[in-house]
Parts: C-alpha cells; sequence; structure tokens
C-alpha cells in the first residue's frame, strides 16, 4: 500500500513540473477546511496542472474528504463528467471566442522553470473596461525571455498599472510603466484557452516566445 502512494505521489510531482500537463482535462482539487497555509499553497500550486482545474474548500471537513463530505466528492466527480461545449483545438468553446472583457478579467500567473510565479496579471471590470496591473518578478532567463529561476518573486509594490487597454479578436492589448525615453512598455495577452494565456511583452523575445499563463481567480 505504502508502495503504492510512493508511485502515485511520483507521477503527480513529475506531472507538476509542467504547465497544463493533463491537457485542459477537468480536475478539481479539494482541500479540507481546516488546513494550514503552507499545505492550502501547495494544493493551490496544482491548479496549473490543468487549464480547466479549480480548488474548491471542503467545508466542515476534515483530512478524510471522501469519508466526512462525500457529497462534495459526488457532486465533484459528477462535474468533471458532465457534458462540455464543443471546443477546438485551442480548448475554447465556440461561443466563448468572442472579444469578451468578462474573460479576461480575473489573475494570470506564470510559472518559471523551478515552479515558482514570475508574472502576475490583475485584471478586474470597470463599467465595461479593464483595468488592473502587471507585475513582473527579478528573475534569470535565456536569450528568448524565458524563465529559468526567480530571484525575487513579484510584489504589489512594483506592480505596472495598465492603461490603453484594447481588446480584439482575443487579444488584450495594453502598456505598461513609461521608460526612460517617453516610450511605454507594451504587452498582448491572448487567450488560448478556458483558463490558458500567452503574455508578449512587445519589443523583447517575449514578444516571439510568450509566457504562458493559467487563470488562478
Amino acid at each position: 500500500m505504502m508502495e503504492s502512494w510512493r508511485s502515485a505521489f511520483s507521477v503527480l510531482h513529475q506531472a507538476s513540473l509542467k504547465q497544463d500537463s493533463l491537457a485542459g482535462l477537468p480536475l478539481v482539487i479539494l482541500t479540507r477546511e481546516n488546513v494550514n497555509e503552507n499545505e492550502r499553497e501547495q494544493q493551490k500550486d496544482l491548479l496549473h496542472l490543468s487549464s480547466r482545474a479549480k480548488q474548491t474548500i471542503a467545508v466542515h471537513s476534515g483530512h478524510f474528504i471522501q469519508i466526512e463530505r462525500p457529497d462534495l466528492v459526488i457532486a465533484s466527480i459528477n462535474e468533471t463528467l458532465s457534458t462540455q461545449p464543443a471546443q477546438d483545438k485551442t480548448g475554447l468553446a465556440a461561443k466563448d471566442k468572442g472579444d469578451s472583457p468578462e474573460k479576461f478579467a480575473g489573475t494570470w500567473e506564470g510559472k518559471c522553470q523551478d515552479g515558482a510565479t514570475f508574472v502576475v496579471v490583475g485584471l478586474q471590470l470597470n463599467e465595461a473596461r479593464l483595468e488592473g496591473t502587471v507585475s513582473i518578478g527579478n528573475m534569470q532567463g535565456d536569450n528568448t525571455g524565458a524563465c529559468l529561476m526567480v530571484l525575487a518573486p513579484p510584489v504589489p509594490e512594483h506592480a505596472q498599472r495598465i492603461s490603453e487597454p484594447v481588446l480584439k479578436q482575443n487579444v488584450l492589448s495594453f502598456e505598461g510603466s513609461k521608460h526612460a525615453d517617453g516610450t511605454f512598455a507594451r504587452f498582448e495577452l491572448k487567450r488560448t484557452g478556458i483558463n490558458k494565456a500567452e503574455l508578449r511583452l512587445l519589443g523583447t523575445p517575449v514578444a516571439d516566445n510568450p509566457w504562458q499563463l493559467v487563470k488562478v481567480q
């Protein structure tokens, strides 16, 4: 029994190293109510296993959720088995591909190769207009702009407030902070799946090698 558990956790760990390793399969992460912050964050990190992952807090449950909240387990299973809208190869349902600002609202995160978050895009709707911030941590990267190691995580104090947002054909273009020469950092956020997106930083190698983001909230 113990060896089978070790094997299962080993497989899960290897899968967790790759973004969307479950290729968009539905995934419900059940977390017991009275869990410490460290364990809660560890389970939250599992959200990047699938673009269709969600985390649910099992209220009034301890460690054995399947015994104390069988109703929640059954509901979660039924949810993953329920009929899904027809999707194309991008993972977006046909009715979900329009220029809808609501689909962009939320918190998007990008993971570095070391598993740490290095970029966060937070978007909110204000009278049908998107506003928010983009925060990029201090990282070690390669010549394509890919993140190899996070040296300092993104923090709200250093976030760039976005301006001039334009949404067209499922791509949100916006400006970030102002450079010393008077120009602005320019970004493009393109939705590529239900909870997946690509972030381009124009004028840099990231324009051709976009960062992969997952919507976490």
